[in-house]
């Protein structure tokens, strides 16, 4: 599952999910704000970003969980024949859809491994001892606006909360 940045499902989350599907995995683009709403500039996608957030957790979750559904049976991808391993899901985003992926892994929704980009780790407070047998990547750049010092908050976190493995460790 490929969640998108705050400026909506684009031309980058389809090339990744091209890519993956290319290289023999299932793939599907999710989109959380709705067929056709694509942000072109910083004002539209705080617009787009807002307008979702005030549905609240719930609808934000219950998107991205349909979102998932799409690659399980009965879901749109396994209707087009293309064959999913649902043992062995995986979700990823950048900024924005990096929350939207945490979220399978905080909900236990059946992710096995998350990768994050750029995440915006104030709203990454919440994860639970649950969530540990969801491996979880994050990337980190040395322009990230939240800086080394959102990084070191989120690892103290996790490390609280009993999650923060060896970062060396291999993935399940």
């Amino acid at each position: 599952l490929i969640s998108h940045a705050w400026y909506g499902l684009g031309e980058g989350e389809m090339m990744r999910a091209e890519e993956a599907a290319a290289k023999g995995y299932a793939a599907f683009a999710l989109d959380m704000y709705g067929k056709g709403k694509r942000a072109t500039s910083v004002p539209e996608a705080m617009a787009l970003r807002g307008e979702l957030g005030s549905l609240g957790a719930e609808v934000q979750q219950e998107r991205a969980l349909a979102g998932l559904d799409q690659l399980r049976d009965g879901g749109v991808v396994p209707e087009l024949g293309v064959d999913v391993d649902t043992d062995q899901l995986f979700a990823s985003g950048y900024c924005a859809g990096a929350i939207y992926a945490s979220e399978l892994a905080r909900l236990n929704a059946g992710v096995q491994a998350v990768a994050l980009f750029h995440a915006n780790y104030q709203n990454l407070s919440a994860f639970t001892p649950a969530m540990s047998d969801v491996w979880m990547q994050y990337h980190h750049a040395e322009y990230d606006r939240v800086g080394d010092d959102g990084l070191l908050a989120l690892e103290k976190n996790l490390a609280g909360a009993g999650l923060c493995g060896n970062q060396n460790s291999d993935a399940p």
